[in-house]
């Protein structure tokens, strides 16, 4: 009875209608959410740790890293607008952003453990080089799967309210 006093408070939140399949479900919100959550937890680690782990562990001077970050962002003022492109582009057996959704977690992986891995014996520089180059293909694969994920709200109902109302709630997972 409890589930049964849920499932009608979440559709009455969500404004869905039991009898109309082809409309955005409950289950489908905290999915999408909860997605969001996963997403963004891989974000704020390397947000949160990424600086601190390059100046105390590789030895990069602090100068050089604010550098490096004023150097993706410029780059991603290019690279976010290209990604949506590409994906407003993409013809696929899938659809538009589901290939992006499947296929991009397993480079963000891969970079993430790649972002906090040193070589042995490298110099200052190298350590730079090499944590540069990496820290962009990673913001390269995180955009990968940014654009797509956001631009699925759209996908999923043409109503703006329904679609304010998930995006509200998969902001509050994500925050």
């Amino acid at each position: 009875m409890a589930s049964l006093n849920e499932n009608k408070l979440l559709r009455k939140f969500f404004g869905t209608d039991p009898t109309k399949k082809e409309e955005m479900q409950p289950s489908e919100v905290l999915s999408y959410s909860v997605a969001g959550l996963g997403q963004n937890i891989i974000c704020q680690l390397v947000t949160a740790f990424f600086m601190l782990f390059m100046t105390e562990v590789a030895g990069v001077s602090s100068l050089w890293l604010a550098w490096m970050f004023l150097a993706a962002r410029l780059f991603d003022a290019f690279n976010d607008p290209v990604m949506g492109t590409i994906v407003d582009r993409t013809r696929s057996k899938w659809g538009k952003m589901r290939p992006y959704l499947l296929f991009s977690p397993f480079p963000i992986a891969v970079l993430t453990v790649l972002l906090f891995t040193m070589v042995p014996g490298w110099n200052e520089v190298g350590r730079f080089v090499y944590s540069t180059i990496i820290y962009l293909l990673w913001g390269i694969a995180y955009t990968s799967i940014d654009v797509p994920y956001w631009g699925l709200a759209s996908s999923m109902t043409s109503d703006t309210d329904k679609r304010n109302t998930l995006l509200t709630v998969a902001r509050l997972f994500c925050t």
